[in-house]
């Protein structure tokens, strides 16, 4: 939307103005929307991110268990 498209309405008169703010509006909303959820998905994949890179950090030594027994080969 540019400036020319702007004025275009406002000689189209009040109710043009007034559905062009109307649509702006309800755009605004699905984008907040869309937004909302992309932030609660991007804290959840984040989460996993964490988990999964302390689990890949932790060895023998630190992770509680004990060390896995090799096999003697003879």
């Amino acid at each position: 939307m540019d400036e020319a498209f702007i004025i275009k309405k406002y000689n189209e008169g009040i109710n043009a103005v007034i559905a062009l703010v109307n649509s702006l509006l309800i755009e605004n909303a699905a984008l907040k929307e869309s937004v909302t959820n992309l932030t609660s998905e991007n804290q959840k994949l984040n989460q996993g991110i964490t988990e999964i890179e302390s689990r890949l950090n932790k060895n023998s030594s630190n992770s509680g268990k004990p060390p896995s027994s090799r096999l003697s080969e003879n």
